[in-house]
C-alpha cells in the first residue's frame, strides 16, 4: 500500500496549475485585484448561488480548481500535496479521488447555503475535507499512534492559520473574494462524516460512491429565495443599461418620451417584484428596502420627464430636481450583485470657439434692486454659480432672494442665457418657466399669476403664438390662439383687455390704472404694435409705437452704424471677413453692461467688437407704454 505512487494528487495539483496559468495570461496578472480579474474568475467557473441554484450546478466542480491570487494556489497546492499524498497512498488512488470530490462538493453546497452571494473559488474547501477525513480515520484505525496523530493535526492547523493569514491581506477591494468559512467547514465536517461512514461500513468503496451521488443531488433541493433576489436585481441592471443607451442618443421629444414610458414599466415591475419575494434573508433587508426606494424613484423621476415633455411643462423640472437629489443620497448596498464592466462611451461634441468651455470656478455675485452689481450689504439679490477665467458664466446658476428664497434656477453658456430657466416669487411661487437658446427664447414658456396659477402659454419659434391664456381661477380666455384676454388687479379692477386672434394681439387693447383709471390704448396689427397712447399720474400724455420697448442709439441707428465702420479697427492678421454679434444690457439709466459675445468671428475680431460697444455713444433705454425707463437685453453687429 505504502509503495503506490501518488499520482491523482500531481494530477490534481497539475490540473489547478494549468488553470491558474491560463487564466492568469488570459488577464496579464497573477494576483487577481482587479474587478475584471473577479468577473473573469465567475465566468471560468466560480461558486456562485444564483448561478449554481439555476441550472450550473458543474461550478460546484469548476470552482476547486480556480484560486484568487498566486499565493492562494501555493498555499494550497503545498497542503494538498502534504495531507493528498499521504492518504492517497493509504486508501488507493481511487478512493482518494472518490473522497476528494466528495468533501468538495460538500464544501461548496455548504458555501452556497450558508453564504449571500459570496463567489467562491479555491480548492481548500475539499482539502479541508481530505484533513477531516483523515484525522477522524487515524482516530478509528490508529488510535493509539498519537504522534501520528498530533503531526496531523499540527499540519491541519498549520493550514488553517496560513488560510486565514493569506485571506487578510490578500481579500481587499470591493471585488475581492472573501475568505469561505461556510465552506471550509462544510469540507471538514463532510471529510469527518464519510471517514465514520466508511469506518463503520466494510464495502468502503461502494460507500464512497453512493456518499458522491447524494451529495451531489443534495443540489437539486437547495432553496432558491437568492436566485429570485438576484433575477430582481438583474431586471434593475437591465433598465439602467436601457436608461444609460439613452445618453447622447438623438431622439425626437415623443421618441424619448416613449422610451421613457418603457421604463416606467420596467421600474414598476422591478418594485412588484420584490413585493412577490417569499423570503428575504434578514442580511438582505437592508438591500431590498434600498433597490425598492430606488426602483420607486427612478420610476418617479421618468414620470416626471414624461409629464415635462407631453405638457410642455418645465415647472417639471423642480420634481426632476428632487428625484434625482433622493437617488444622490440613497446609501451603497450591501451586496451589488452587477457583473459588468462595460460602460456608455460618450459622444465627442466638436465645439467651434464660441461655444467651448474654459475651466471655472464657483462664484456669488450680490445684485441691487435693478440687479447691478454691489456690496453684500446692499444686496436685493445674490447669484451661486460658476465663472471661467474670462468671468463669463458657465453652466448651471441659481439667484436668490436676499433672505436666501430661491428667485431663479437656469444655466449659461459664455454668459448668454442657454437652457432651462424657472422664475420664483418671493413667496415661492412660479412666475414664469422656459427655455433659451443663446439668449433667444425658444419652444413653449409658461407665465402664471401672483397666486400660482397659470396664466399664459406662449410659443416662440418663427413667430410668437399666444397659445392659451387664463384668469386667476383656471377659467379658459383665450384657446388654441382665439379668445379674449382680460387681467385683473387683485382688488378686482380690470388691469388689461383685448382681442387674441391666431396667436396674435390684434385691435385695439386698453390698460387701466388699479384705481380704474385709463393708462393706455394701444392698436395692435399681427401682434405688432402700429400706435399707442398713454398718460402718467401726473396727466402727461405719450404717444410710441414697437420701437419704443426696444433700446436705442441716443444719436440713431444710422449715426451709431457711422460709428461703427469709421472707428473700425481692424486686426492686423485679418483671416477671416464676416459679423461678431455682441450681446448687452442697457440700464433703465442709459448705462451698459454684460457684455457678450453670442456670435464669434476670431479672437482679435471679438476684443474689437467688444471695445467699439463699451466705448460707443450713449443708448437710450427701452420704454415701457412710451415713458416708463426699463432695463433690457439688445444686441450690435459689428461687421469685418
Amino acid at each position: 500500500m505504502m509503495n503506490r505512487s501518488p499520482f491523482v494528487t500531481w494530477l490534481l495539483i497539475t490540473i489547478n496549475v494549468i488553470v491558474f496559468c491560463i487564466l492568469a495570461w488570459m488577464q496579464q496578472t497573477v494576483m487577481f485585484d482587479r474587478a475584471a480579474d473577479q468577473i473573469a474568475l465567475l465566468h471560468a467557473g466560480a461558486n456562485f448561488n444564483p448561478f449554481v441554484v439555476d441550472g450550473e450546478p458543474w461550478r460546484l466542480v469548476t470552482s476547486m480548481f480556480l484560486h484568487g491570487n498566486i499565493f492562494h494556489i501555493a498555499m494550497n497546492m503545498v497542503a494538498l500535496f502534504m495531507i493528498g499524498r499521504s492518504l492517497e497512498m493509504d486508501d488507493g488512488h481511487v478512493n482518494f479521488i472518490l473522497i476528494y470530490f466528495i468533501t468538495g462538493i460538500a464544501a461548496g453546497l455548504a458555501s452556497v447555503e450558508f453564504n449571500l452571494f459570496a463567489r467562491s473559488v479555491g480548492a481548500s474547501g475539499a482539502i479541508f475535507g481530505v484533513f477531516g477525513y483523515s484525522v477522524v480515520r487515524e482516530i478509528f484505525l490508529r488510535y493509539r499512534d498519537r504522534d501520528a496523530l498530533i503531526s496531523l493535526t499540527i499540519n491541519f492547523v498549520a493550514f488553517v492559520a496560513l488560510n486565514y493569514i493569506v485571506a487578510i491581506f490578500f481579500s481587499s477591494g470591493p471585488m475581492q473574494m472573501i475568505l469561505d468559512t461556510a465552506g471550509h467547514i462544510g469540507g471538514l465536517a463532510s471529510g469527518a462524516l464519510v471517514a465514520s461512514i466508511v469506518s463503520i461500513v466494510r464495502l468502503r468503496r461502494f460507500s464512497l460512491l453512493l456518499t458522491l451521488i447524494c451529495v451531489s443531488g443534495i443540489v437539486l433541493i437547495l432553496p432558491k429565495h437568492q436566485l429570485n433576489y438576484y433575477n430582481v436585481f438583474q431586471a434593475v441592471v437591465a433598465a439602467e443599461d436601457r436608461q444609460n443607451k439613452l445618453v447622447g442618443v438623438r431622439l425626437t421629444d415623443e421618441q424619448y418620451a416613449d422610451s421613457l414610458r418603457l421604463l416606467i414599466g420596467d421600474w414598476h415591475d422591478v418594485q412588484s417584484a420584490l413585493q412577490a419575494l417569499y423570503f428575504v434573508d434578514d442580511d438582505l433587508q437592508h438591500d431590498t428596502t434600498i433597490v425598492s426606494r430606488y426602483a420607486k424613484l427612478r420610476e418617479d423621476l421618468a414620470t416626471y420627464q414624461v409629464l415635462e415633455i407631453d405638457k410642455e411643462s418645465y415647472v417639471y423640472e423642480d420634481s426632476i430636481e428632487i428625484a434625482r437629489q433622493h437617488l444622490d443620497s440613497i446609501p451603497p448596498l450591501h451586496y451589488y450583485l452587477s457583473f459588468q464592466l462595460s460602460k456608455i462611451e460618450q459622444p465627442v461634441i466638436e465645439q467651434d470657439s464660441s461655444s467651448a468651455i474654459s475651466p471655472t470656478h464657483p462664484v456669488i455675485v450680490y445684485y441691487d434692486s435693478n440687479w447691478r452689481e454691489t456690496e453684500p450689504y446692499n444686496a436685493v439679490y445674490y447669484r451661486h454659480g460658476q465663472h471661467d477665467d474670462q468671468n463669463r458664466w458657465q453652466g448651471k446658476v441659481r439667484d436668490y432672494y436676499g433672505d436666501g428664497r430661491i428667485q431663479m434656477k437656469g444655466a449659461y453658456m459664455n454668459s448668454l442665457d442657454h437652457g432651462i430657466f424657472i422664475y420664483y416669487s418671493h413667496d415661492q411661487k412660479y412666475e414664469s418657466a422656459g427655455r433659451y437658446d443663446r439668449d433667444e427664447l425658444v419652444g413653449k414658456w409658461e407665465y402664471y399669476h401672483p397666486n400660482g396659477k397659470l396664466h399664459r402659454e406662449i410659443v416662440y419659434a418663427n413667430r410668437v403664438f399666444i397659445r392659451n391664456v387664463y384668469d386667476t381661477a383656471g377659467n379658459v380666455q383665450v384657446k388654441n390662439g382665439f379668445g379674449r384676454e382680460i387681467s385683473y388687479y387683485p382688488n378686482g379692477q380690470i388691469e388689461e383687455e383685448g382681442e387674441i386672434a391666431d396667436g396674435w394681439r390684434q385691435g385695439l387693447w386698453k390698460g387701466y390704472y388699479a384705481d380704474g383709471q385709463p393708462f393706455f390704448e394701444e392698436y395692435y396689427r399681427d401682434n405688432k404694435l402700429m400706435q399707442g397712447k398713454s398718460v402718467d399720474r401726473k396727466g402727461n400724455r405719450y404717444v410710441y409705437d414697437h420701437t419704443s420697448f426696444f433700446p436705442y442709439p441716443v444719436e440713431g441707428v444710422e449715426q451709431y452704424k457711422h460709428y461703427l465702420r469709421s472707428n473700425l479697427r481692424r486686426p492686423t492678421l485679418r483671416l477671416k471677413e464676416g459679423v461678431v454679434r455682441v450681446n448687452f444690457t442697457v440700464n433703465y439709466d442709459g448705462t451698459l453692461k454684460d457684455f457678450v459675445i453670442s456670435k464669434s468671428l476670431c479672437e482679435e475680431c471679438d476684443k474689437e467688437a467688444l471695445r467699439l460697444v463699451r466705448e460707443g455713444p450713449k443708448w437710450r433705454p427701452a420704454l415701457n407704454r412710451g415713458s416708463q425707463k426699463v432695463t433690457s437685453k439688445t444686441s450690435v453687429e459689428v461687421e469685418f
